[in-house]
């Protein structure tokens, strides 16, 4: 992960998709409401930000981009990130990778909750 909190690890959305993702899992309307027109302004596909905001299944999302908000899903509505979901997590990002997303949605989570 870069210094400025963009996640090197994944597609250029990555970030993005992490930031619209967390405060929509936590019920945050305030935060999604900031962040979804930056990223629209940094170009992240409406079809991503429409398959966060109203919960759509993932299967319309590239692989990279569903799996990044699968564990999102998984780790803050769940509280557990499934093993298939870990697994192909890892083969797709491999174990930095992993953990620069899983970083991210700490970090997302945790500035959501500061802010409260």
């Amino acid at each position: 992960m870069k210094a400025d909190g963009y996640c090197t690890c994944g597609p250029s959305g990555a970030r993005w998709t992490i930031s619209i993702r967390v405060p929509q899992e936590m019920d945050c309307e305030y935060v999604w409401t900031a962040h979804e027109p930056a990223a629209q302004k940094a170009g992240l596909q409406q079809e991503i930000i429409d398959i966060v905001k109203f919960r759509r299944p993932l299967t319309k999302l590239g692989q990279k981009e569903a799996v990044i908000a699968q564990l999102g899903r998984d780790a803050i509505g769940k509280h557990n990130v499934g093993s298939d979901t870990f697994a192909r997590a890892v083969k797709l990002f491999g174990n930095q990778g992993v953990v620069n997303i899983v970083s991210l949605i700490r970090a997302t989570a945790r500035s959501h909750f500061s802010s409260e």
